[in-house]
């Protein structure tokens, strides 16, 4: 029995905002609800915790519908992009707010409150003002308030979308790493694709209102379902061809082979070539076998660890790679000759489907 289940469900405001979803969420995972603006991941959420009442559909939590249940008797922590911390109260009153809502004794709430904030590396600022606070720690204050009152189900909705990239970064691998020590069950609701491959155990995928795909994070990034997904990860060299004789994929570069091609021969697909899969070839015969790319480099991105590289072809097809930092590195204008992974080859079938997914 799932920890979580979701059944049919379905909500319109003006326009359908949630269709047929339906989906299963194991106790102790963290599931982030991922795509663009509007496609339905808060709406989603919003559902799950109570805040709206769906058209039709069910919600089924530890075994017990809940779709009609109010949102304080479902007891879910619930925690906003919005931080929401009372301004009159110092860090250790607003974690203990919750508590203190539970009526639990004096001792309890003073017990747990202090556990919290050992566990969010915020003891040393339990007498603080929350107004003299950094981002970060409003951040964590608002997840400890959220965690105090031990949740069997926590969610949370861009709660990271006000900070700096950097802080954001640090700050997600330490909520993963308290919801991992808590065993604690989470939705994540992002529109940041580097946020959910982050903290999550599972990701969904959303585009108007349907989920497209759901997987882990690692087999969401190397085998991308449909064109939708491949282009909201941020893929560019999508190439369209068909499945030839022995698995080979013939595309206007010519035909390539990837490592997987397990699609009936005539097929139309779609060829990702990730941007990690290239490999410059310098003073040698490249591998035919393994796949060729020929071109003039009409770009070059410094990155850190990596140029990022955008090659015109003959055809006047233009992919991006990230190549490792060379020196010296391909020279813009300059020819470039490119050998492809095989294994970093990823096959899209010409359709897009909508599941039930568990």
């Amino acid at each position: 029995m799932a920890f979580l289940e979701i059944d049919n469900l379905e909500k319109s405001f003006d326009r359908p905002a949630v269709r047929d979803i339906s989906l299963k969420l194991e106790q102790g995972r963290i599931l982030c609800l991922l795509g663009p603006s509007g496609c339905g991941k808060t709406t989603l959420l919003r559902l799950i915790a109570g805040l709206e009442q769906p058209d039709q559909g069910k919600i089924i939590f530890e075994g017990r519908e809940v779709t009609r249940k109010p949102v304080h008797l479902r007891k879910f922590g619930m925690m906003f992009q919005e931080f929401a911390l009372f301004p009159h109260k110092n860090v250790f009153d607003n974690v203990a707010f919750g508590l203190q809502m539970l009526n639990l004794d004096d001792a309890r709430v003073e017990k747990q409150t202090l556990a919290m904030l050992d566990l969010t590396g915020l003891t040393e600022l339990k007498q603080r003002n929350v107004a003299e606070l950094s981002g970060g720690e409003r951040q964590r204050v608002a997840l400890a308030r959220s965690l105090a009152p031990r949740p069997r189900l926590l969610m949370l909705d861009e709660p990271l979308g006000s900070l700096d990239r950097a802080l954001r970064e640090r700050l997600l691998l330490e909520i993963r790493s308290i919801l991992k020590e808590l065993q604690m069950t989470a939705i994540f609701v992002t529109h940041d694709q580097s946020e959910a491959f982050s903290v999550a155990d599972d990701i969904v995928v959303m585009n108007q209102g349907q989920v497209v795909q759901k997987d882990t994070p690692e087999s969401l990034y190397m085998r991308p379902e449909s064109l939708f997904v491949a282009r909201f990860l941020g893929f560019k060299n999508l190439l369209p061809g068909s499945i030839v004789e022995a698995g080979g994929i013939k595309t206007a570069l010519g035909t390539l082979y990837p490592a997987h091609a397990d699609v009936a021969e005539g097929k139309k697909v779609t060829l990702l070539l990730r941007p990690e899969s290239a490999r410059l070839v310098r003073g040698r015969e490249p591998d035919v076998a393994l796949g060729i790319i020929a071109g003039r480099v009409v770009g070059r991105l410094f990155i850190g660890q990596s140029y990022r590289v955008r090659v015109a072809t003959e055809n006047d097809t233009e992919l991006t790679f990230d190549l490792p930092n060379l020196h010296p590195p391909p020279p813009v204008g300059g020819e470039i000759v490119l050998q492809i992974n095989p294994e970093m080859m990823s096959l899209i079938p010409d359709f897009c489907t909508s599941r039930r997914l568990s």
